[in-house]
């Protein structure tokens, strides 16, 4: 969410998504962590796909309004928008429906 500006806050520990179990493995001061979810939710072709969804699956339908479509629209690049849209089809259909706002023409935000 920090990456596209809906927060200012920087994770301290990254987590990998995976169709696997949850699982933490330690390295050394490091801790890999990986975090079972669905393939439709994490295998896109353009990293700002999958950015989008997870910050959107991270916040939750409950807290989607037009401030996060336009920070979201804001950041992602006019041109990638019909890709974006099209990569993330199998997304959850309300995640879906946020992002056909983000990238709804003419709306540059």
């Amino acid at each position: 969410m920090n990456l596209i500006g809906l927060s200012t806050q920087v994770p301290g520990q990254i987590v990998y998504l995976s169709d696997g179990p949850n699982k933490s493995y330690h390295v050394g001061k490091l801790t890999l962590a990986f975090e079972n979810t669905a393939l439709k939710e994490s295998a896109f072709k353009l990293p700002q796909s999958a950015i989008i969804v997870q910050s959107l699956k991270s916040l939750g339908r409950n807290r989607m309004n037009d401030r996060v479509i336009s920070k979201i629209r804001k950041w992602l690049k006019p041109k990638l928008r019909p890709k974006v849209l099209k990569d993330t089809r199998s997304a959850s259909d309300w995640v879906y429906q946020a992002i056909r706002k983000i990238c709804q023409e003419g709306n540059d935000g």
